[in-house]
């Protein structure tokens, strides 16, 4: 074989065997001097010179070999009508500085062409833009860490210089580079954001504002009712954490448990435009093992459809004496990304054990005692399993240039069986003396959520226009059966448990709950866009109703409704500063008025915390 064919064998099988490029080895098809001169209709757009030429190569069932590097930074005029190979591949790399050579096998290969006589051949210089597609999240900061914005409720999708509220965004990268196995992790970044329970307990609860959010009022994907009911959430699926500060009621309609401090929302990862198959090992604390797969792919022509899969598994043994600790995470999310049409479908089970013990969540009493150990195991023996299982399908179509309808539903069941769980020691006193209570839980939860809408942009005048119509509801069906011990204990040196609680029954129905609520919001841009005024209204309604565990009868009701207005202003100064307002209310379920009031058994209206704040630069 002459030796100038060498190098360009050995092109061709680079771009065979190179993992991580996106130019596959098409098929082999031996063809003659006929087969050359056949025309084929084509219609393949311009752009990236690797995409033209995988594309034609598909069409015209030849096989092409060529090294990335030669491509690389390159774009193609593209190709449209009936073209023989030869005419066909001149046209793509009009302009490019390549040409191809016929090889006798019927294959081909790239060359760079000689600079002609006084000429001189630059290196390719890329310039390259990332065009915005609907759906995209907000990009990242430099760095990665921080994105620019986040979903705010039925607004969708916002630059943080164009709303008026007080939102963070925190992406997989800095997950990932600062190794977070939970959301609690994530939002330990966050100045206004506390957990309310310690990292090796059983269940993630946080203070927002000084007001408690359970994962229970978190969003997944900006539907409530999807996430663990009582338990930590795992961040292995997640592209995003996106933190509200102060009431949202208009925004994301009420929360399951009345959250008032903000919100989480939990955005799903997709499958990028690279591919993508990461894996990850890691220890913590004394020998908590764990393993991650994260892997996804986009196909078609123009990458339309993509698929990406994250599994984990985790065993070993934590900081807490005695503890232990056990779980996965199972997480697919398949979508597809076309011209008018979005969709995406996310199915999840999430599974946590912790056996062996519970670290410490005290409250003061009568006094305030040094902090004990954190090794501390509390209950020795306890044991407590979860598991989540969800299903959400969402999709966008745009019916024009300026009308845009949405919708999502999702189902999620939550499971807790035969396990113990503490509530906390209650009355410490300064000796580290207090109460604790222990609880024997069988419960399943389970929730039927959505919401529709539609998005609008129109001009009035001057005066532009985004107005957002939408509607949720969320069913909840919760069926328990617990029992409960009480003894003392101190802080320092844990009391053995004298008395388990009985194992539970069989759960039955305990509550039956229907939140659901229709808003409507205007986002007008005044002034060429430095003024936007946002005005709003929500009529929210909570029907709930409580059964007696053991007979199952209705043993109260509660049916309210309230409207929250909204209303927030941006000034945009510059570019680099906005300074914004807003008045904006929460809503919190009533009580079910107890026997020492004349009105027994009755319920009290919608509780409305308001909020309002300026001025961020």
């Amino acid at each position: 074989m002459p030796h100038h064919y060498l190098p360009r064998l050995s092109l061709l099988a680079l771009a065979v065997v190179h993992l991580g490029t996106a130019v596959p080895a098409f098929a082999a098809e031996t063809a003659g001097a006929a087969k050359t001169a056949v025309q084929r209709s084509y219609d393949i757009p311009a752009g990236p010179l690797e995409a033209a030429l995988n594309r034609f190569g598909r069409e015209a069932g030849i096989t092409l070999g060529f090294s990335t590097g030669l491509t690389a930074g390159l774009r193609s005029p593209g190709l449209q009508g009936s073209h023989d190979l030869a005419s066909g591949l001149a046209q793509l790399l009009q302009g490019t500085g390549l040409a191809a050579e016929a090889r006798g096998d019927g294959s081909y290969t790239l060359y760079r062409l000689p600079a002609a006589q006084g000429e001189v051949m630059l290196a390719p210089v890329a310039v390259t833009a990332q065009l915005a597609r609907p759906g995209d999240l907000p990009e990242a900061y430099a760095g990665g860490q921080v994105a620019r914005g986040g979903r705010v409720g039925m607004l969708g999708n916002q630059d943080m210089m164009d709303t008026p509220f007080n939102q963070s965004s925190y992406t997989s990268e800095l997950i990932r580079n600062q190794q977070a196995v939970t959301v609690g992790d994530v939002l330990d970044n966050d100045p206004a954001v506390r957990r309310d329970a310690p990292p090796s307990g059983t269940y993630e609860f946080f203070n927002i504002r000084g007001f408690s959010v359970t994962t229970g009022d978190m969003t997944f994907n900006g539907l409530y009712g999807m996430l663990p009911y009582y338990s930590v959430v795992p961040v292995e699926f997640v592209e995003r954490v996106e933190v509200l500060k102060g009431p949202s009621a208009l925004l994301g309609g009420m929360s399951p448990n009345g959250a008032v401090g903000g919100g989480i929302n939990i955005v799903p990862k997709r499958a990028a435009d690279e591919p993508l198959t990461r894996f990850t090992l890691g220890v913590e604390s004394r020998s908590l093992w764990r393993a991650h797969v994260d892997t996804g792919r986009r196909f078609g022509a123009d990458g339309e459809w993509g698929i990406r899969f994250n599994g984990s598994y985790k065993s070993g043994d934590s900081y807490v004496d005695d503890q232990s600790r056990k779980g996965h995470v199972g997480a697919l999310a398949l979508d597809y990304r076309g011209e008018r049409l979005r969709v995406a479908m996310d199915v999840f089970r999430l599974h946590n054990e912790v056996r062996g013990g519970e670290s410490i969540v005290a409250y003061a009493g009568t006094g305030l005692p040094k902090a004990p150990d954190g090794s501390t195991n509390l209950i020795p023996g306890l044991y407590f399993p979860s598991t989540t299982e969800g299903v959400l399908l969402s999709g966008e179509l745009d019916i024009n240039e300026h009308l845009t309808a949405f919708a999502k539903i999702g189902t999620r069941r939550y499971v807790q069986k035969e396990g113990h769980q503490i509530s906390a020691i209650s009355n410490l006193d300064a000796l580290g003396n207090g109460t604790l209570t222990l609880w024997s839980w069988n419960q399943d939860h389970r929730n039927v959520t959505g919401e529709a809408g539609i998005r609008t942009s129109f001009q009035t005048g001057p005066v532009k226009h985004a107005l957002v119509i939408s509607g949720s509801r969320l069913d909840s069906e919760n069926r328990e059966s617990r029992y409960r011990v009480s003894q003392s204990t101190n802080i320092y040196s844990p009391s053995a448990i004298a008395v388990w609680p009985q194992l539970p029954g069989v759960a039955t129905k305990v509550s039956d709950s229907t939140l659901s609520g229709l808003a409507i919001a205007d986002t007008m841009s005044l002034a060429e866009g430095r003024v936007l005024l946002t005005l709003g209204v929500r009529r929210q309604t909570v029907k709930a109703d409580s059964f007696n565990s053991t007979s199952g009868l209705l043993t109260a009701s509660y049916d309210k409704s309230a409207w929250t207005p909204m209303v927030g202003v941006v000034f945009k100064a510059k570019e680099n500063l906005s300074f914004y307002a807003n008045a904006i209310e929460g809503l919190s379920q009533g009580t079910i008025v107890g026997a020492t009031y004349q009105n027994e058994g009755k319920c009290s209206h919608l509780t409305k915390p308001s909020n309002s704040k300026s001025g961020r630069s």
